[in-house]
């Protein structure tokens, strides 16, 4: 007698033969004996899926960011699973053997040996114009390649937290003559869901006018209103050129976080 393994890659239902032959001879007659086996490859496949976790928030333009999978062949057989994914806001995924997401590790398989289990990522980025809260709800799946109708899914939700910033401008007066102050305050809001970074709010000196200096004021949340300065020779980022009111520029580091409003205050006098 003699054995044989069926190789790893044959899938399930595959038939093949198997004959054996005995050639001989009867009074220098040759003579031939054969008989054929039929066989056909059976076997269960089992894949089962783990991620440590399934939901992040990420903002718009966000690079390198992962999903980790843990992928378990709980067969008695080895086999190969096949790597897919379904995103149905048309964002792109690829699946990595690394969470440093190096595209030079990129994989559409993975081949485990009976009882293995291993980790994939998921890897991605946002894209740059998603939207505040909107998100994509990702289908991974993978496939037994020994029998294709055996396959596993994790979903993973990624929402998108993004700063929506609206701006109002009014004055205290409607008509004012020579010499008379016009106070200017402009209103902004975070009204997203994802903080703002490097704000930088610039307002013209309306025509025929003149910027009263010292008059920037600013305040977060309606708390009362602070003076600053406005040469633009310290850190507080305020300055007037006599043309144009800048708040936030050479300090570069005014933020808005999500919810939070903030009020620049200035005055000019009618010439």
């Amino acid at each position: 007698y003699f054995e044989a393994t069926v190789n790893a890659t044959v899938t399930k239902g595959t038939a093949f033969a198997v004959t054996s032959t005995i050639n001989h001879s009867i009074v220098s007659v040759p003579r031939t004996a054969s008989d054929t086996e039929n066989l056909t490859v059976s076997g269960t496949a089992v894949v089962t899926l783990f991620a440590p976790a399934t939901t992040q928030t990420a903002s718009p333009g966000d690079s390198n960011l992962y999903y980790q999978l843990d992928i378990t062949n709980g067969a008695t057989i080895a086999d190969i699973f096949d790597l897919t994914y379904v995103s149905p806001s048309g964002w792109t995924y690829v699946f990595n053997t690394a969470n440093t997401c190096n595209p030079a590790n990129d994989i559409t398989s993975v081949n485990l040996a009976a009882g293995a289990t291993t980790s994939v990522y998921l890897c991605f980025s946002t894209p740059a114009a998603a939207a505040d809260a909107s998100s994509d709800v990702v289908a991974a799946t993978a496939r037994s390649r020994f029998d294709n109708t055996v396959f596993a899914n994790q979903n993973f939700t990624t929402t998108i937290a993004a700063p929506i910033i609206t701006i109002a401008k009014s004055r205290d007066k409607g008509t004012a003559s020579p010499g008379e102050v016009i106070t200017y305050t402009v209103d902004i809001d975070n009204i997203g869901t994802g903080d703002s970074g490097s704000i930088v709010i610039t307002d013209g000196i309306p025509l025929f006018t003149t910027y009263v200096p010292g008059s920037i004021m600013v305040s977060y949340d309606g708390a009362p209103l602070g003076g600053l300065t406005d040469s633009g020779a310290d850190a507080d980022g305020a300055s007037c050129d006599g043309t144009t009111v800048t708040v936030g520029g050479a300090a570069g580091n005014m933020t808005l976080n999500a919810g939070q409003t903030f009020t620049l205050q200035f005055q000019v006098t009618v010439n």
